[in-house]
């Protein structure tokens, strides 16, 4: 696989330049700093035909505009490939975890909507967290936890009765070993600032789940605390708060082998090991996050022509008086794929289209972007594919699968 032999010879490359300070390529510099080392790439690795692509076609789509309804979906809140090419998908409407063959033909569906057990008041997420098991969360970030056959294994909550209130994450996200990463709920003392500010909460580690043993057992959860960072910036008002259009926030990502933490001011983010030590900072190129003018204009015009045409004046001046942060995030979203990879969502400006992901090697070197369909949400990034639920103009949603062309 050429992905695996160039990735290799790029830790051998990374492991001398750690001494050295040069890479070798006048694009991609290695440094220490206090014991961390700053991956700093003022190019992408990937050169032509070298560079990865989706293919333009789904190879797979699961989904109906009307008809059987076990081919009908209404809030896809996650998805997975299974080893055996098997499709796993959570539906939050019907409240069911539902498997589909390789070949996009239903199997069968496990859960409801309701308060029982195996069942869903609210399912919010699902996501493979470990190599045999589907996790399905509630809510509260409590889960049900299937095989891979959809039989109901037994129950999982990443927090225990102590510490309900300070443990309780407000995002969460897992490796496939097993370990989880956690943002928490802002944290803020006093009345919410009129005007433009920054929330912050808590990020934690969660080491190493235990077997579900089908009593709902989940002692020896260790947590491990990184810090504080700014999860939101927000608009507040005299009523309340609203994230800021434009604002940027902490994005977090697990593998097997690290933590990954982004605050989105630059092409940059920050590696962490499993124990909470931070080890690496990857630095991509230089982006242009500076907002202007057209950028305001565009927002605006797209904003107010979903409104009513009577609200639109109020709204035009309302918006032209919004506070501004410093700049635009660089981007909005973090994922790891099986070789290691970091794939960052870069930000799309207003009145921009598409969806591009900057990618980053396991090593920490950007290689360079991947076009994804604007209309893709992803929820997976495999070796060899990307999978996501898409939305159609009529507000279909539909699992589509794309292969993914790595090259080399």
């Amino acid at each position: 696989m050429p992905h695996r032999i160039r990735s290799t010879s790029f830790a051998v490359t990374i492991a001398v330049a750690a001494c050295t300070g040069t890479t070798g390529r006048a694009d991609l510099s290695v440094r220490d700093s206090a014991g961390i080392t700053i991956i700093k790439s003022a190019a992408a690795m990937w050169r032509g035909p070298e560079a990865w692509r989706l293919d333009a076609t789904p190879a797979l789509r699961i989904g109906l505009q009307e008809g059987d309804e076990r081919y009908l979906f209404a809030g896809i809140v996650g998805a997975g490939r299974l080893d055996d090419g098997r499709i796993v998908v959570g539906d939050r409407t019907s409240g069911q975890v539902r498997f589909y063959g390789s070949d996009g033909v239903f199997e069968r569906a496990e859960g409801r909507r309701g308060e029982g057990p195996g069942e869903f008041e609210y399912m919010r997420a699902l996501s493979r967290c470990s190599r045999d098991s589907i996790f399905a969360f509630d809510l509260d970030w409590s889960a049900v936890v299937l095989t891979e056959d959809g039989d109901i294994a037994g129950e999982f909550r990443p927090y225990g009765p102590a510490d309900q209130a300070a443990g309780r994450p407000y995002e969460l996200g897992c490796s496939g070993r097993g370990d989880w990463i956690a943002t928490g709920w802002q944290r803020f003392e006093g009345r919410i600032p009129v005007g433009f500010y920054e929330a912050r909460a808590p990020v934690w580690i969660l080491r190493r789940v235990p077997s579900v043993d089908g009593r709902g057992e989940t002692g020896g959860l260790r947590r491990i605390d990184i810090g504080e960072f700014v999860t939101s910036e927000r608009i507040g008002t005299e009523h309340g708060s609203r994230p800021h259009p434009f604002g940027r926030g902490a994005v977090v990502a697990i593998s097997d082998e690290a933590v990954f933490v982004g605050t989105a001011e630059t092409l940059a983010v920050r590696e962490y090991t499993l124990g909470g030590v931070l080890r690496r900072v990857f630095a991509g190129p230089a982006v242009d996050l500076e907002i202007r003018g057209e950028d305001i204009g565009a927002w605006i015009d797209a904003e107010t022509e979903r409104a009513r045409p009577e609200s639109r004046p109020a709204l035009e001046r309302e918006y032209h008086d919004m506070p501004l942060p410093p700049s635009f995030p660089a981007y909005t979203e973090a994922r790891t794929d099986p070789d290691g990879a970091l794939w960052l969502r870069r930000f799309v400006r207003p009145g921009a289209r598409g969806q591009t992901w900057a990618v980053f090697s396991a090593e920490g070197a950007y290689l360079g972007d991947v076009s994804v369909p604007a209309s893709l949400t992803v929820l997976e990034i495999g070796s060899d594919y990307v999978l996501g639920a898409a939305v159609d103009d009529l507000g279909v949603e539909r699992i589509e699968m794309y292969a993914l062309r790595k090259g080399g």
